[in-house]
């Protein structure tokens, strides 16, 4: 078993800076929020988040009815009009869950009437991420097909030496990745993947065109394959990246 915990913050409190309350934990050094709320069925509905800046990325659940998780992340597109599921393979897709608004310092926006983001009477939790510079990163980009042989693949800047890496491919259908710094035995390359969309076991330490390796650099990571979860040439992926010493202590490597 592995569990990855992040603190968001010592006490829950009432936000009402949207037009729907929620019950928010937040941590606006670490740039983390937690909030549940109850859907009211309206077009447009506003909920707060409580990070005090515009969140990068945001998971979200309905709890009290069989729904997907969906998930937001600003590279695939910032007004909010394109999302990703969390347990399905999905590329990106066009979606309204966020009314194809780009969320603010205080608030996201919610779309039409949906079981599984504003039913009314459903309750609802809602992950919100903003990057904070030595903590956490948010981007994407391009594969380049690099799979040893004199060619290295795709290398990605964080700012910092990652200990959580989650990776997908939005161009196109494929497996989530999670790579951690303490599941893999070797270190570089980590190749050890756990998929959030398949029950399957975590992957092993495999490189070559079929393989899903990376290595953890100080100042981000990179590709080790070609393999299409990850690098495929011309495909476009989004990440999620946190540090493994936050901020100025990082050390190099």
């Amino acid at each position: 078993h592995v569990a990855w915990n992040w603190f968001a913050g010592g006490s829950t409190v009432t936000n009402t800076d949207g037009n729907i309350s929620s019950q928010v934990r937040a941590s606006a050094t670490a740039g983390i929020s937690i909030l549940t709320y109850s859907g009211n069925g309206s077009n447009g509905q506003t909920v707060g988040h409580g990070l005090g800046v515009a969140p990068s990325t945001i998971i979200l659940k309905c709890r009290s009815a069989n729904q997907n998780w969906r998930v937001w992340h600003k590279s695939l597109a910032a007004d909010g009009s394109k999302r990703l599921i969390l347990d399905q393979t999905n590329a990106s897709e066009d979606a309204n869950f966020l009314n194809d608004t780009a969320p603010t310092s205080s608030v996201f926006t919610l779309g039409n009437s949906d079981e599984a983001w504003n039913e009314s009477g459903d309750t609802y939790v809602a992950y919100c991420f903003s990057e904070v510079p030595g903590f956490s990163a948010f981007g994407k980009y391009t594969g380049n097909g690099g799979a040893g042989s004199g060619v290295d693949g795709a290398c990605i800047y964080t700012g910092f030496r990652p200990q959580w890496i989650m990776v997908k491919r939005s161009s196109g259908s494929e497996n989530w990745c999670i790579w951690d710094n303490v599941r893999s035995s070797n270190r570089n390359p980590n190749g050890r993947i756990l998929r959030p969309d398949s029950t399957t076991n975590e992957g092993g330490q495999i490189t070559g065109s079929s393989g899903h390796a990376i290595d953890f650099l100080s100042q981000g990571f990179r590709c080790r394959t070609g393999e299409q979860k990850i690098n495929s040439n011309g495909s476009t992926y989004v990440y999620w990246a946190f540090a493994a010493n936050p901020f100025k202590f990082a050390r190099a490597g």
